[in-house]
């Protein structure tokens, strides 16, 4: 039971994931040839280049030069995940895996939210749940996203976490620190992340706290 409901969506998701990134092999980069691809992959270079040093992705000294600058990177989160396969595999191949990997997070904490939502609510859908991921791997904004090259706008699954780690806290089924750390690295994952977390959080609190029917 725990291996069809764990590793069962996980890798369908990891293979729905593959095939929308396929005409991307792991030697080119997923997105257009015009768009933020250049940004992002700028950001994730820096962070690895700078951690090598053993310096914080924090300072550039090709800003304000010769003095130099301190930047805050669009994608944080996203550049921390990539070090590993950037060291192992260079950037072409660590952008292209950070992107297989937040395209499956996408997906499976989507089915996850609904499965807790369904179990929670006493409701059977089966179809619910893997409905809810796949839409959300192919839905146009995340696609989108990929196309654009935008490395923090593909980092939509950290935003689900942080919806569903909120909600299961309203719902007395995680604890705090639990709940403030998914929407904490939801809102480090971009500012969009940042806005919708705190959006629908703030719609949840308005609300009366979720009780079972």
């Amino acid at each position: 039971m725990f291996i069809r409901s764990t590793y069962l969506p996980l890798f369908v998701y990891l293979i729905t994931s593959f095939f929308v990134i396929w005409k991307f092999d792991i030697y080119s980069l997923p997105g257009g040839e015009s768009g933020d691809l250049w940004n992002s992959l700028w950001s994730i270079d820096f962070f690895a280049s700078s951690l090598q040093k053993g310096q914080l992705p924090i300072y550039v000294d090709g800003l304000n030069y010769p003095t130099g600058g301190n930047i805050w990177l669009a994608d944080p989160v996203g550049a921390f995940l990539a070090f590993p396969f950037v060291m192992l595999f260079g950037l072409p191949s660590g952008y292209w895996l950070l992107v297989l990997f937040q395209t499956t997070l996408l997906g499976y904490a989507t089915h996850k939210f609904v499965v807790d939502l369904l179990r929670f609510y006493q409701i059977e859908n089966l179809p619910g749940p893997w409905l809810s991921g796949l839409i959300m791997i192919g839905s146009a904004i995340h696609l989108s996203a990929i196309q654009n090259g935008s490395s923090e706008a593909i980092s939509g699954g950290w935003v689900v976490l942080g919806i569903w780690f909120h909600w299961r806290y309203l719902c007395g089924l995680t604890s705090f620190f639990t709940c403030c750390f998914f929407m904490g690295v939801a809102g480090l994952s971009s500012w969009y992340g940042a806005l919708i977390v705190g959006v629908f959080s703030t719609v949840m609190l308005a609300c009366q706290k979720p009780k079972k029917p």
